[in-house]
């Protein structure tokens, strides 16, 4: 057995090589100075009979390493070994090299503390001497590894660099000796290079030596272990010169060659510097698959749970898991305690559990070094981080005793002494380290602590916020110096727990602004503290997201700068760290009251009462939850919150305590306000103005104290006491916070309240004279825009130009104001120049797109938009953006323009509409990618925009198949769009998909019972089905409820009408006139009545009332197109019997052709704008019999657009017969038989159908045309022609 577990060692561990495998793999521990790791693997190796003498000597070596580590280790012990080891010839120089160097550095901590006396130290001296004259290679080799490992672990750098060279100058020997494509040659090279890269600082010609040696071996072939050693080598050259790629490009190559632990470990380690977690993730879990107790592989692990996911059980875990990993094989490496304990306090966020695990590792550090100050140090920081003040100066005393100039442990007691609030004490050690030196008064940690004494001290906010300045930028430049890829060392300089006192301490200053409509008035006097505070949070948690401290500080910052978008998005990655922080989902509380989402801010409440009980005696907690039932509209129960609230300690008066927690001020005066403000609302004025009144003296000198007299101002406002509001509002000096925030509230009551439109421009003046700058004239310019002073607010807007240059927000003012004032042509010129100061902005560019589109230009409209992904940096633009502007760019490629989009003169490639429906798909892509990357607050939005997108594509869809597909798929995306289920639904309808029609409306007027097109629809439904109560029910239910809804008013004459039931339409319109007494101006309400007289074949009184519609914009182009049929056929006649002259008297087509030009002045839809084509051409059959042809040509367009247009085929069967061509006529006429039923052109086929069967020019078998005669009897019963042919 013991010879069976030795062969299968050495397989695993030397499976083709043997000790060369051994050796590189003993080198890599030496060189990270785990030589617990070389003993473990040395001991094994030997207690399964393995006793070669290399093995003997690198396990004495390992054990001088550890000795040196450890003061509790044995040291004479690996001296007596190497002693033994001299005899063998080929270790004897290196063991001699060992041997001197262990003999002078025995105690690291006391390197002066020799063992031996001179004269064994000068004979082994020339020993080493005489034998490297007559040394072997391999001798040479190993003692020039002995000086290389010995470097690396010594403190000093002229110590390591005496080292080096030695090592330099051996393997140079060695060079210069053996025979050129020799295995000996290969790993001196390989060696040399591993030296030079050791060298402290850089030096270019030693990096180019290096990597042409290692170049050298790897290409001219090797043994395998040599192969390994020069890949390793490569990649450490390529990380030192920060091609961080090409280094794990060489790991790769060595993982294919051996699947080599430390090559994975160090790729691990290298993507977690490069923030590729997920990828260090999966190394590191391979290394654990084969070696389930390796240190390296859980220490990282538990950085990794730490850092990026915050999860408290895998810490703890993992945690636990390195420490039995550290205790097998590195239980002697004080050194590698501290590293790993320093580096994970740092950033633990303060979780006490794993303080106290990581405090263990310290405390086993402290004991194998007592006497280390750098120790002793470490160990009193996280003492005071677990709030163990008082042994944590206990233990900086024990620091100075042992190293007074140790800066570390002075700083420590300074900070514990002011938490404890021993103030005098810790100003009195400041003072004393003021004396040290200029270089310890750089320190960041010393600026913070300077900064923390002027604020407890004096409250001296300006003097605070600048040491804290100064203490963020050394900081940071600090971290800026930093160059290891060590990601343990790396988290131990950026110091996320230093960063977070930091921000600390700035975000003392904030306090929540005051809104006014869109624009927040802070009031506190360092404003720059929370941009400051919150860029370092953002820091923060970019670099370290599983801090949820951090995540919840940035948050609050949000919060007070209404950005709840940032805010949300923060304590929703806090409450994935921690689902049961109570302070999380209390502020996720808040953040849903400012969004309106009640339900779900009560049940975040509800939550964080049942994660902390206490959370129900804190002030914000009173005030969410006052907040919340005073929306509810619940008065009564906030009331008794709040004023529960005011006898919480520190409210009413402050704490005269020092131990008990004061609540923020502002805090305290919000609760103040807020009761006031419900006071207001239950009409008890008197109880709100004692409530200030109180308030006023409780706040007075303070910070807030301004914050109750615009308080006190806005109740005296609401009381109609304006004269008292101006007295109150005029005390606010100009040299106040609140100035403009005054100025700006005795505005709003001048305009709101006095109707004094100067008075309230006034206002702004005095914040322009008061402080004449940029901002100041933009809302001198918006309140001019306000009143409708067009001019003044341009001059305004150019006066901040002047002052601030032009900027985007500017410039999109001042378009805004030449817009509003028509002067259209200098607004796009203003754009333009804008523009080309900033190409890159896809806003400003989408805002020109949309002029040049209102201004009828879609040819610059296209050209402008075509530019945004030719000219916009994709890392600077927003994809939102983007896809609107291609969304507009398909709008503009549909809207018809036979002016801009003439033959030869579109910018697009191709036809316009396959250009629109590329750019909506250019569009559906890029959405895509948004909504798969986006969080849950912002997937609501995204996943509207892809619906949108796709209701877009569904208006460009070639058939009525790919349209519903396109709608399903929107409605996949937003399956509460009415309006989306609408207009599927009126497709279905259309194409005579009863069923489903009628369940799309159904499901609308579920969310919507009132809605007016559903109504229309189901009555469309209904009454084709001859269930004529029914459809009258539905319309008759809306228009009862909603009298001006005159979309369903006009839908209900035109049912009424064709069931015979046209006397019931005069009912229907009285009950509009006695809803609204104005009814008779309304155009819709016109419009119905034009329709009424219409179908009474009273076409004086119809002119009457479509006269009266047709300016406007909704209902002007119905009413026009109503007039211009109206004077083509006045008595409402369908052309039967043979009657087949359509020539009108030339007074009617006259005004036919007026009416007609003012319609085509509208924007009308694409099936109007048939429509108005279809009438054109009737006017000019109407005119004469020699303009047919022209006639006919435009009717022929309308039908290549829509092939099954019934109007067109109509007119073109008329002109044929106006022509003398029966036969034509009667085979265009017999395609409209054919056709399938449509119900968008009812009317048009009746006509169709009974002129064909009325004419006897025509000789149609009347049974042929019965079941379509059948039909139309069913949906017009008042057409008594369609009787006689049925007859």
């Amino acid at each position: 057995l013991p010879l069976q577990w030795r062969e299968r060692l050495m397989r695993e561990l030397m499976p083709t090589e043997g000790m060369s495998l051994a050796t590189t793999l003993y080198t890599y521990y030496g060189q990270r100075a785990l030589w617990g790791h070389v003993l473990c693997n040395v001991n094994e190796l030997i207690i399964n009979g393995d006793s070669d003498s290399l093995l003997l000597w690198w396990r004495a070596i390992a054990l001088g390493f550890s000795a040196m580590s450890s003061c509790t280790c044995n040291q004479s012990e690996p001296i007596q070994e190497l002693m033994v080891l001299r005899a063998k010839p080929e270790l004897r120089l290196a063991t001699l090299y060992a041997l001197l160097h262990f003999q002078n550095y025995v105690d690291i901590g006391d390197p002066n503390d020799h063992i031996t006396d001179s004269d064994d130290v000068q004979s082994l001296k020339v020993e080493a001497s005489n034998e490297r004259e007559h040394a072997s290679y391999d001798a040479l080799m190993l003692a020039a590894k002995f000086h290389w490992l010995a470097a690396n672990q010594a403190l000093g750098t002229i110590v390591s660099r005496h080292y080096l060279k030695n090592a330099e100058s051996l393997l140079k020997i060695v060079l210069r000796g053996v025979s050129v494509q020799s295995d000996e040659r290969f790993r001196a090279q390989v060696a040399l290079a591993w030296v030079n890269m050791s060298f402290c600082g850089k030096n270019k010609d030693k990096e180019s030596w290096s990597q042409e040696l290692l170049r050298q071996a790897l290409n001219e072939g090797c043994t395998q272990s040599a192969q390994l050693d020069t890949v390793m080598a490569l990649a450490h050259h390529y990380e030192t010169s920060g091609n961080i790629e090409a280094s794990i490009s060489q790991l790769d190559r060595a993982i294919a060659l051996q699947s080599w632990i430390p090559a994975l470990l160090e790729k691990a380690r290298l993507l977690a510097c490069c923030a590729k977690w997920n990828q260090a993730v999966e190394m590191l879990h391979r290394v654990l698959q084969r070696d389930e107790k390796n240190f390296t592989a859980h220490r990282l692990l538990v950085l990794y749970e730490l850092t990026q996911t915050g999860n408290l059980h895998c810490v703890n875990a993992y945690l636990d898991k390195m420490a039995l990993a550290m205790e097998c094989h590195e239980h002697h490496n004080a050194h590698l305690l501290i590293e790993t304990s320093r580096s994970l306090s740092r950033v633990c966020g303060g979780r006490k559990s794993v303080l106290e695990r990581v405090l263990a590792l310290t405390m086993k550090a402290v004991a194998m070094r007592p006497t280390d100050a750098r120790f002793l140090a470490e160990l009193a920081h996280q003492q005071a981080m677990l709030g163990n003040y008082n042994q944590a100066i206990n233990t900086c005393q024990e620091v100075a005793r042992n190293d007074e100039a140790n800066i570390e442990g002075l700083l420590e007691i300074i900070h514990c002494l002011i938490l404890t609030g021993e103030l005098e004490d810790a100003e009195q050690q400041v003072n004393m380290i003021s004396v040290l030196g200029e270089s310890i008064q750089r320190s960041p940690r010393l600026l913070l602590l300077k900064a923390k004494l002027a604020w407890q001290q004096s409250a001296d906010a300006q003097c605070h916020v600048s040491l804290l300045q100064q203490a963020e930028k050394l900081h940071l430049r600090h971290i800026e110096l930093q160059t290891s890829n060590d990601v343990i060392e790396r988290c131990f300089r950026e110091d996320a727990e230093f960063v977070i006192l930091l921000a600390t301490e700035y975000l003392l200053h904030v306090e929540p602004p005051i809104s006014i409509g869109t624009e927040l008035f802070f009031l506190s006097d360092e404003r720059i503290a929370l941009d400051h505070g919150c860029n370092l949070l953002s820091l923060l948690t970019d670099h370290f997201p599983g801090l949820i401290e951090a995540h919840l500080m940035h948050a609050h910052c949000c919060f007070h700068t209404h950005d709840f978008e940032t805010a949300l998005h923060d304590v929703e990655a806090a409450l994935a760290i921690d689902v049961q922080s109570a302070d999380a989902h209390l502020l996720m509380a808040r953040i849903l009251l400012t969004k309106c989402r009640l339900a779900e801010a009560n049940a975040s409440l509800e939550e964080a009462v049942a994660c902390n009980f206490d959370v129900r005696e804190t002030l914000e907690y009173q005030l969410t939850r006052s907040q919340l039932l005073c929306t509810e509209g619940h008065f009564e129960d906030a009331c008794a919150q709040l004023i529960n609230s005011l006898k919480l300690p520190g409210v009413r008066a402050p704490l005269q305590s020092e131990s008990l927690h004061q609540p923020r001020l502002y805090e305290c005066a919000s609760a103040f306000v807020a009761l006031a403000d419900i006071f207001v609302s239950m009409n008890r004025f008197f109880d709100a103005r004692a409530l200030l009144a109180e308030a006023s003296e409780r706040f007075r000198q303070t910070s807030q104290e301004t914050r109750i007299l615009l308080a006190a101002s806005e109740l005296a406002i609401r009381c109609g006491n304006c004269e008292a509001a101006d007295r109150m509002l005029g005390s606010v000096s100009r040299k106040s916070n609140a100035y403009v925030c005054a100025q700006v509230l005795k505005a709003n009551m001048n305009l709101n309240w006095r109707r004094d439109k100067h008075q309230y421009v006034s206002c702004y003046r005095e914040i322009a004279l008061a402080f004449p700058t940029a901002e100041s004239y933009q809302r001198l310019g918006a309140a001019y825009m306000h009143i409708q002073s067009l001019e003044a607010a341009i001059v305004a807007f150019k006066e901040s130009e002047r002052e601030a240059g032009r900027t985007l927000n500017l410039s999109a003012m001042i378009g805004k104001a030449l817009i509003a004032t028509h002067d259209y042509g200098n607004a796009a010129e203003y754009y333009t120049q804008a523009l080309l100061a900033h190409p890159n902005d896809v806003q400003f560019r989408r805002n020109l797109a949309k002029l040049y589109a209102k201004l009828n230009k879609p040819r610059k409209a296209v050209e402008v938009l075509m530019l945004v992904d030719d000219d916009a940096d994709a890392e600077r633009t927003s994809t939102t953006l983007k896809v609107e502007c291609l969304i507009l760019l398909a709008e503009v490629c549909a809207s018809p323009s036979e002016v801009s989009f003439a033959h030869g003169t579109n910018p697009c490639d191709g036809p316009p509409l396959l250009e629109a429906a590329q750019a909506l798909r250019q569009a559906r892509d890029l959405q895509e990618g948004t909504v798969e990357r986006s969080n849950r607050s912002d997937l609501r939005e995204a996943k509207k925009m892809m619906a949108r997108i796709y209701e877009r594509l569904a208006k460009l869809s070639e058939n009525d198949c790919a349209a519903v597909s396109c709608y399903l798929e929107a409605l996949q995306f937003d399956p509460t769009s009415l309006q989306i289920k609408s207009k599927l639904a009126r497709l279905h309808l259309s194409s005579g998909m009863l069923g489903e029609c009628e369940e799309l409306c159904m499901s609308i007027r579920q969310e919507d019972n009132m809605h007016e097109e559903a109504a229309e629809m189901l009555a469309d439904i209904f009454f084709l089905r001859r269930e004529y109560e029914s459809a009258i029910k539905h319309l008759c239910r809306v228009v009862q409820a909603r009298p001006n809804g005159y979309f369903a008013l006009v839908k209900l004459v035109q049912l009424l009408h064709r069931s015979g039931r046209s006397s019931e339409t005069q009912l229907h319109l009285g009950l509009v006139r006695t809803h609204s007494p104005r009814a008779v101006s309304h155009p819709g309400y016109n419009v119905c009545c034009g329709l009424n007289a219409r179908f009474r074949s009273d076409a004086v009184t119809a002119v009457k009332y479509f006269n009266l519609a047709r300016q406007d914009g909704i209902w002007g182009p119905l009413a026009l197109v109503q007039l211009v049929d109206i004077y083509l056929n006045p008595e409402n006649e369908s052309l039967s019997e043979g009657r087949c002259s359509l020539i009108v008297d030339s007074e009617a087509v006259d005004m036919a052709r007026r009416f007609l030009h003012e319609l085509e002045s509208f924007s009308l839809s694409p099936e109007m704008r048939l429509g108005a084509q279809i009438l054109k051409a009737r006017v000019i059959m109407a005119t004469s019999k020699s303009d047919i042809d022209r006639a006919m040509q435009i009717l022929l367009e309308v039908i290549q657009t829509d092939q099954n247009c019934v109007p067109a085929i109509f007119g073109i069967s008329m002109g044929f017969l106006m022509e003398g061509s029966i036969a034509k006529a009667r085979n265009a006429l017999k395609r409209i038989a054919k056709l399938p039923h449509s119900h968008g052109w009812i009317r048009e086929l009746e006509r169709s159908y009974l002129f064909l069967a009325g004419s006897s020019c025509f000789m149609v078998a009347s049974g042929q045309l019965q079941p379509q005669i059948f039909t139309f009897e069913g949906v017009n019963l008042t057409s008594p022609k369609t009787y006689v042919n049925v007859v």
